[in-house]
């Protein structure tokens, strides 16, 4: 782990935002257990389940109308207080005709 300083050094030579890359979501079974393993807080529950729906979306090739779809919702509820993931899970089930 780098120092802050060393991260602002950086940002400040290069000129550009520096951060910290979080696990990618794979669909192999022993991946997905070390990830349960690994998300802890409500916050990062809600950054896996989302990464999962863009995980299927890619998978089944319904990306592109995912994010349509999501584009939709959010200019809709765009002065009321929804989550990010709810928008998203409503998305992928709207997609999908669940």
């Amino acid at each position: 782990m780098l120092r802050e300083e060393i991260y602002h050094k950086v940002a400040k030579e290069f000129q550009t935002a520096i951060g910290t890359a979080l696990p990618i979501i794979t669909p192999s079974k022993s991946n997905n257990e070390v990830l349960n393993n690994w998300v802890e807080s409500k916050e990062d529950k809600r950054e896996y389940e989302l990464n999962l729906i863009i995980l299927k979306a890619i998978e089944s090739d319904k990306y592109q109308s995912l994010f349509r779809k999501v584009y939709q919702l959010e200019k809709r509820s765009i002065n009321k207080r929804i989550l990010k993931n709810t928008i998203y899970k409503k998305a992928w089930k709207d997609i999908n005709n669940d």
